[in-house]
């Protein structure tokens, strides 16, 4: 059956970027979120205002919710004017937030009583990419599911990876982001190491580039150090989290959270001299 309507819970930067392509490719979608300007700007362009999650999943044979962390995932999906409440029989839940598992896992064990899917399809690449239509997603679910909602992705994504069963996506896109804050220490520490030697880390970087120490962070380095500091702290809380539920040991992790506590755009342009 062709998705012809989509439904958007949370429309911040990224959300919004998402909404407007959907818009673009022909979509009937029904947006909310707290900041009713938000919102008022897309109902401008076509999109139809819910009051609630409950009512966008109503309007919506795809839900894709967007918000910030593992509580309010929970709330706006299985809260009482949650999605779960408006979702009708057959509809699609796809959990964009980077999340828990187990957060997925509840999500979906809610769903099947409504005989509703869910997959857990994180976005990578960040702000440019989404306004530009060039997300990542890392999908875990039902292959069928997906490829039900496939069109409906290729609207903001130019990349999906089916990485396995319901969770996957989030295991994905979690290990993605422990390997980039790595990296930052790893860049970080050898540039410092390169200036305290009186070699010009910019020049180095160019070298480096070029060499087998090439990556993400090195290349991207302003954009990435410029997060919002609270981003690398749940990101790496969450591979910690992840790791003590199955008892993985993790020590790197550990190490890197802790590293990356007050590091900022500022310190970063400072290094390279910017």
């Amino acid at each position: 059956m062709t998705i012809k309507s989509v439904g958007v819970v949370g429309i911040g930067t990224i959300g919004g970027a998402i909404a407007g392509h959907l818009l673009k490719g022909g979509y009937r979608v029904t947006v909310h979120d707290v900041k009713r300007e938000l919102v008022e700007d897309l109902s401008q362009r076509g999109a139809q205002r819910a009051r609630s999650a409950k009512e966008v999943a109503a309007n919506s044979e795809l839900t894709l919710v967007i918000v910030i962390d593992d509580a309010q995932v929970k709330e706006v999906c299985l809260g009482p004017e949650g999605v779960l409440e408006g979702a009708q029989s057959d509809a699609v839940v796809a959990v964009c937030s980077t999340v828990q598992p187990s957060t997925c896992h509840a999500v979906s064990a809610a769903a099947r009583v409504r005989r509703v899917h869910v997959l857990d399809t994180p976005m990578l690449r960040g702000v440019a990419a989404a306004v530009e239509g060039k997300l990542l997603l890392m999908v875990g679910g039902d292959p069928e599911v997906l490829d039900r909602c496939l069109p409906v992705f290729r609207t903001f994504a130019s990349d999906v990876c089916h990485l396995g069963d319901l969770g996957s996506g989030q295991v994905g896109k979690i290990v993605n982001n422990l390997i980039l804050w790595t990296c930052v220490v790893a860049t970080r520490e050898g540039l410092t190491l390169a200036r305290s030697q009186g070699l010009d880390p910019r020049r180095l970087r160019d070298a480096l580039l070029l060499s087998s120490a090439d990556n993400f962070a090195l290349r991207e380095w302003d954009r990435v150090a410029g997060q919002p500091k609270w981003w690398d702290q749940k990101d790496l809380k969450g591979v910690l989290e992840m790791a003590e539920e199955d008892h993985t040991p993790v020590p790197v992790s550990a190490m890197v959270k802790e590293l990356m506590k007050g590091f900022g755009l500022e310190e970063a342009r400072k290094l390279l001299g910017g």
